[in-house]
């Protein structure tokens, strides 16, 4: 579940940011996490005190909460999908070579094709485990990168 927060803002944006403005935003990332915690502190407290979803808790409040929970909830599944196969197929573009004329556009088609097959021959559980994967490849590889940098330049100059 973890990999599914894992989109462009992490991956580009972050690592661009920080390579531009360094320690300068780092207030900010505070911040935001200051704002947020209380909503996701809410979430899992009423979860936990009542033992019902936090939909059942809008199904009891009004259908009207539930309706702007379901449309949220597809507007933001629908833009987050098209965004992350985007960016993935980007990042797969710069990683295949050019003679293979694929588009950024079929790429994208690719991979999410690609998802929903893992999906409808091995539900769940395969698409886990692939994501696994992934995650470990996005955790090690980035220390790994820094200790040959470390190993091959010092510190300061």
């Amino acid at each position: 579940m973890a990999t599914a927060a894992i989109g462009g803002s992490h991956l580009i944006s972050s690592t661009q940011a920080g390579a531009i403005y360094g320690w300068q935003l780092a207030i900010m990332i505070v911040l935001a996490n200051v704002f947020k915690y209380p909503f996701f502190r809410f979430a899992t407290d009423y979860v936990y005190d009542t033992g019902e979803s936090l939909i059942a808790g809008y199904a009891k409040r009004s259908k009207v909460y539930l309706w702007v929970y379901f449309i949220l909830s597809i507007l933001s599944a629908v833009i987050s999908t098209g965004a992350v196969s985007l960016i993935a197929a980007v990042i797969l573009g710069f990683m295949l070579p050019a003679s293979l004329g694929l588009s950024t556009m079929a790429l994208s088609l690719i991979i999410v094709a690609v998802s929903w097959f893992f999906l409808i021959a091995g539900h769940y559980k395969l698409l886990d485990g692939v994501t696994k994967w992934i995650m470990i490849a996005l955790t090690t590889l980035p220390l790994l990168q820094l200790s040959l940098q470390l190993a091959s330049q010092p510190l300061w100059q």
